[in-house]
């Protein structure tokens, strides 16, 4: 399962820098940083990629409510927060639903389907978790990108031998 997973991640952050490559220009933190640990949390949950950019928007307001890139000066702060929250518990709860009816080979079916003491996990429960997966997931998992592409720029030489670096 693991060397499965590494696999998966190790794909997607592929695609993610050869997309970044191809345009010639990126802003680290938005187009490699945020999309790595988002798309991963996305593609194990089976969340489809129509819905990441939904996911990411609710998950930024929900991370940076201090934020005015995400919440405007005049804006309620707790109320934006609040309504980020319910957007992504409505959607998780949906989609458990559906899971529930018909699952597929997802975390949000096993998680489901599994049982501890011969209790399951409801929709509301499951979304409960996956607000808790997506705010830690994606928030640490982004800054440590962040910082590490932050650094290897200030220290190329640092890079793994092989790669390429700015100075090449």
């Amino acid at each position: 399962m693991v060397k499965s997973l590494t696999d998966s991640v190790t794909q997607v952050a592929k695609e993610i820098v050869d997309d970044v490559i191809e345009r010639g220009e990126c802003d680290a933190v938005e187009d490699i940083s945020a999309k790595l640990p988002l798309r991963i949390i996305c593609d194990m949950m089976g969340i489809a990629e129509k819905h990441h950019k939904f996911v990411f928007d609710q998950t930024s307001k929900m991370m940076g409510v201090q934020d005015p890139e995400y919440v405007t000066e005049g804006d309620d702060a707790f109320g934006a927060l609040f309504k980020a929250i319910q957007e992504l518990t409505n959607f998780l709860q949906a989609l458990a639903e559906q899971r529930a009816e018909n699952p597929t080979d997802d975390l949000i079916s096993k998680l489901l389907s599994a049982e501890i003491n011969g209790e399951a996990l409801t929709p509301a429960e499951l979304a409960q978790f996956f607000i808790l997966l997506t705010g830690a997931g994606t928030e640490t998992t982004r800054n440590a990108i962040t910082w590490g592409i932050h650094l290897l720029t200030e220290n190329p030489s640092s890079a793994r031998p092989g790669c390429p670096t700015s100075t090449e």
